[in-house]
C-alpha cells in the first residue's frame, strides 16, 4: 500500500525483531536480537554479508528456518570454526546458518548491528513469534530532498489504512529525527556528567580542605619549632600545599581507576564500544591537583600564622 500509495518512495522492507536464546552445541548467548527481514533488506540498510549469501525470496516464500548471523554473534559462537551450513538453535527452532554479516558496528540508535540474526521475514512471523503483522517498516526514498513529502504521504496512507481519524497508533522516524534525539540525549548525559563532576570536585576540595585544618591544628608545635629555628612562611606554604595536593591527587587516582573499571563493566553489560580518552585522564589528574593547591591555600596561610612563642608557652 505504501509503495503503491507515493511516487516518492523507491523500496521498503517490512521487519520484526525480538530477543531469543541461541545455542550452538554447548554455547549459549541468553539473548540476540532476531530480525525478520525479506530479501532487499540488505539494500536498503546498505549491510551485506561478508560470506555465504543473504535471504533470498524462495526462503521467504516456502518459510525455510535459515538464518544470516552477524559478525559477533558468529564470534561468539563457532570461533574458529567455519558457521556455514551448521546449524544453529534459535529458541527452540533448529536453523541452518547461510551467511554471515560484514562488520558494522553500531547504529545511530544505538543497536548492535553485529550482534544480530536475519531471519526471512515469514519464518520469523509464523515460526517464533506466531503473528501476521509487523512492527516496523524500513523506507527508502528516492531523493534526500523528498524525505519531508514522503513522510507526509506515508502518515496519510497509514491513517487511511488503520482508519484514524484521532491520535496515530503508529511513528515515522526520519534519520534526521533520530540524530536530533540522539543529539540531544547526548548532550544532557554531558551536562549531567559536567555538573556530577563538578560537584565531586567541589565535595572533594571540602574534605582536603576540613582535613588540612585539622592537620595543621595537630601539627602546631612542629610548625612552631620550624619557624623557631629559621624556616621563612613561604617554605610552611609550600609544605602544606604539595601535601594538600598530593592526597587529591591520590583520590584523584584511585576514582579515575575505580570508574575505569566501572565503566569498562558497564559497556562489556550493554554492549557498547568502550572508548578511553586520554585528555579526559590529563584533565582529570590535573583538575585534582588544582582543586588540592586550591583548598590547601587557606590551612597553610593559617599555619604561617603560627607563633612559635605562644606554642612554646602552651
Amino acid at each position: 500500500a505504501i509503495m503503491q500509495g507515493s511516487k516518492l518512495i523507491n523500496d521498503i522492507s517490512p521487519s520484526g525483531n525480538k530477543p531469543f536464546p541461541v545455542r550452538y552445541k554447548s554455547t549459549i548467548l541468553k539473548s540476540v536480537l532476531c530480525v525478520g527481514v525479506t530479501p532487499n533488506y540488505e539494500n536498503i540498510r546498505n549491510f551485506h554479508v561478508a560470506t555465504g549469501r543473504f535471504i533470498t525470496e524462495e526462503d521467504n516464500k516456502n518459510v525455510r528456518k535459515v538464518a544470516v548471523i552477524g559478525e559477533k554473534v558468529a564470534e561468539r559462537l563457532f570461533k574458529d570454526e567455519d558457521p556455514i551450513n551448521k546449524y544453529i538453535l534459535i529458541w527452540r527452532v533448529p536453523c541452518q546458518v547461510i551467511g554471515v554479516m560484514e562488520e558494522k558496528g553500531i547504529d545511530i540508535s544505538g543497536v548492535d548491528q553485529d550482534n544480530q540474526i536475519f531471519l526471512p521475514l515469514n519464518t520469523y512471523l509464523r515460526r517464533f513469534i506466531n503473528k501476521d503483522y509487523i512492527n516496523n517498516i524500513s523506507v527508502q526514498v528516492v531523493d534526500e530532498k523528498a524525505i519531508p513529502l514522503a513522510k507526509k504521504e506515508i502518515e496519510d496512507i497509514l491513517r487511511k489504512r488503520h482508519k484514524i481519524k484521532n491520535s496515530d497508533d503508529f511513528t515515522v522516524i526520519d534519520l534526521k529525527d533520530v540524530m536530533s534525539l540522539k543529539t540531544q540525549a547526548m548532550s544532557m548525559i554531558k551536562t549531567l556528567g559536567n555538573i556530577s563532576a563538578i560537584l565531586s570536585f567541589l565535595i572533594g576540595g571540602v574534605g582536603i580542605l576540613s582535613i588540612m585544618i585539622l592537620i595543621v591544628n595537630e601539627r602546631r608545635l612542629e610548625i612552631g619549632i620550624r619557624r623557631a629555628v629559621g624556616s621563612r612562611k613561604r617554605d610552611i606554604v609550600y609544605q602544606f600545599l604539595i601535601e594538600s595536593s598530593f592526597i587529591s591527587f591520590i583520590g584523584g587516582t584511585i576514582g579515575v581507576f575505580i570508574s575505569l573499571i566501572s565503566s569498562f563493566f558497564i559497556f562489556k553489560i550493554t554492549n557498547l564500544p568502550f572508548t578511553l580518552s586520554p585528555f579526559g585522564f590529563i584533565v582529570s589528574f590535573f583538575a585534582s591537583v588544582l582543586i588540592g593547591i586550591i583548598a590547601g591555600i587557606y590551612p597553610s596561610q593559617k599555619a604561617t600564622k603560627i607563633q612559635p612563642v605562644e606554642v612554646i608557652r602552651k
